[in-house]
């Protein structure tokens, strides 16, 4: 937030757009390629973090441990993650994991 604002500073477009696949160099698409879903899309924070294969491998290392591989059940992660996302009025964040929720069976 600005000093004296109420409301969160709200961009009206991404500082760094997500790539298209048109956009995708050879590397890039051996990363997006197999996360493309039933529709052919890709999720944009996978294409945003595409444009830097080397930060897009960390992240995806540390995004699978905190979607999979740490010991909190789905409920209690997602949970967190919403609580997170919430307090930081991240609305693609909250967005995205309310879907996620749902997925686990817990947000109807």
């Amino acid at each position: 937030m600005q000093k004296g604002d109420k409301k969160p500073f709200r961009l009206k477009e991404p500082r760094l757009a997500p790539l298209t696949e048109l956009e995708w160099n050879e590397e890039q698409a051996k990363l997006l390629e197999p996360l493309k879903r039933k529709d052919g899309t890709v999720l944009n924070v996978f294409a945003t973090f595409g444009r830097h294969p080397s930060l897009f491998d960390s992240w995806m290392k540390f995004a699978w441990y905190v979607l999979g591989d740490q010991t909190l059940p789905a409920r209690d992660r997602e949970i967190l993650i919403l609580r997170i996302g919430w307090l930081c009025q991240a609305k693609y964040e909250f967005g995205q994991h309310t879907l996620v929720g749902k997925s686990v069976g817990w947000i109807r």
